[in-house]
């Protein structure tokens, strides 16, 4: 049996991936913990990684959005046979200038909770949430959110400089993703026309089809 730990992208839960269909596999989920001041990505991955079960032999890990960056520096401390990058980036060339910027300008500090629902209505629906449904549950996640994650978080996206690692990665992403724009993009196993930054869950059939032929090679 295949063991698959599923990260959610930043704000999200995994309640994002409860759509995903893929028998015969053990999943395991981990949620958003608290970072520590000034904690680097990699120990918040090393934190992370300790919270599987150790006894796994080995691991694939799928990763939404920032969660498929964790995932990648969750390869240095977990015996991975495969990651799965769903509406994510693997290197920062790939990372779009508006997060770029967050660090280095200041504003990732005005990344709260209050601000992200607040200004939700202005740009939610351009960015897949776009039926009452899906607009529920991406409200009530990110209210599960600390503010304190919630800047960390920004902070790390737009630093992150990439990972080197021997671990073979497949990606899939919408053609319509306003977070990680396509043109920023290369090297896309699997492009979802229409497809937005929400499809893992708002187009779980074909992700798990697309898992699943992956893991079956």
């Amino acid at each position: 049996m295949q063991h698959l730990a599923f990260i959610p992208g930043l704000g999200f839960d995994q309640r994002i991936f409860e759509q995903l269909e893929l028998p015969g596999c053990s999943l395991h989920f981990l949620d958003w913990i608290e970072p520590m001041p000034r904690e680097s990505l990699r120990n918040y991955a090393q934190r992370m990684a300790q919270r599987l079960p150790a006894e796994v032999d080995q691991w694939v890990l799928a990763g939404h959005s920032f969660g498929g960056i964790l995932a990648q520096e969750m390869t240095a401390f977990l015996p991975v046979q495969k990651v799965f990058l769903i509406s994510s980036i693997q290197d920062a060339e790939e990372n779009p200038w508006f997060f770029k910027i967050l660090s280095t300008s200041g504003l990732h500090r005005m990344i709260t909770r209050r601000f992200i629902l607040t200004s939700f209505p202005f740009w939610g629906s351009s960015h897949g949430y776009d039926t009452p449904a899906a607009k529920a549950l991406f409200v009530d996640m990110v209210q599960g959110q600390s503010n304190s994650y919630l800047q960390w978080a920004m902070y790390q996206l737009s630093r992150w400089r990439g990972l080197e690692t021997a671990v073979p990665i497949y990606r899939i992403h919408g053609t319509k993703d306003q977070a990680f724009p396509l043109r920023y993009l290369r090297n896309i196993d699997n492009l979802l026309p229409d497809g937005d930054h929400f499809l893992v869950w708002k187009e779980a059939a074909l992700v798990s089809r697309w898992m699943i032929e992956i893991l079956q090679k």
